[in-house]
């Protein structure tokens, strides 16, 4: 089964260096991507759907990332994201968004990239994204900071965090998410540093590049099926 890059960050209003960066990962042999626009636009047209699947081979997904500064904000522009075939993820440190996101079925994906919202992340956000059978992010660019302390106080507290959520039973994704091309990595690369620096079991970190993904995408397509009901459940319909 192939795996994939499930965030790399992309300008829409760029398609030489949309282009440029998927080149660069066909030389890496990355089958399958998810990208991931600079801005929380609430659609992603086809016509740049369509252009971006003329230039590269690659199996193209599409997420969308919202940030919201505080529950206002978050209950405004999730709004816009119903019925939404996209996968919708949500970063933010405030505690009270994180609890009504992993509450919204809206919301597929709640993320934690960097080393302040990986301090954030509680049992009981884990316990509620559980329940609502959506999926916690993790990202492996941060540890690719030159900064010595502070990748340290990365690596220590994304495997106390992977370590809790894979323990939970909770789905999970990890990602490359690096925004510098030349830190680009094969996700086969990945999964072995996830392995060898974050002690995570190859299983699990295999899962979360392959398996757990195909799952997230599977549920950001079930919103726009009519025979879907809810999560688990499929509206069948009479002869």
């Amino acid at each position: 089964m192939s795996l994939f890059e499930s965030k790399l960050i992309i300008n829409l209003d760029n398609l030489c260096e949309i282009e440029e960066k998927l080149k660069f990962c066909e030389k890496l042999n990355i089958k399958n991507i998810i990208l991931e626009p600079l801005d929380d636009i609430n659609i992603i047209k086809n016509k740049i759907k369509q252009r971006i699947k003329e230039i590269t081979p690659i199996n193209i997904y599409y997420r969308i990332c919202i940030k919201p500064k505080n529950l206002k904000d978050f209950k405004n522009k999730i709004k816009l994201y119903h019925n939404c075939s996209e996968i919708i993820c949500v970063e933010s440190s405030n505690l009270d968004v994180q609890i009504h996101a992993a509450r919204d079925s809206r919301v597929d994906i709640i993320s934690f990239t960097n080393l302040d919202l990986l301090k954030s992340l509680s049992k009981g956000i884990i316990s509620l994204v559980n329940q609502n059978n959506s999926f916690i992010e993790f990202t492996l660019a941060p540890i690719m900071s030159e900064n010595i302390s502070y990748q340290s106080k990365t690596i220590r507290h994304l495997f106390r965090s992977i370590t809790k959520v894979i323990n939970s039973k909770s789905n999970y994704i990890i990602s490359g998410g690096f925004s510098e091309t030349y830190n680009f990595r094969n996700p086969r690369a990945l999964v072995s540093i996830c392995h060898t620096i974050l002690g995570i079991p190859f299983p699990e970190a295999k899962k979360a590049f392959n398996q757990n993904v195909i799952k997230l995408i599977n549920r950001a397509k079930s919103r726009q099926s009519e025979e879907i009901y809810e999560e688990g459940v499929r509206i069948i319909k009479g002869g």
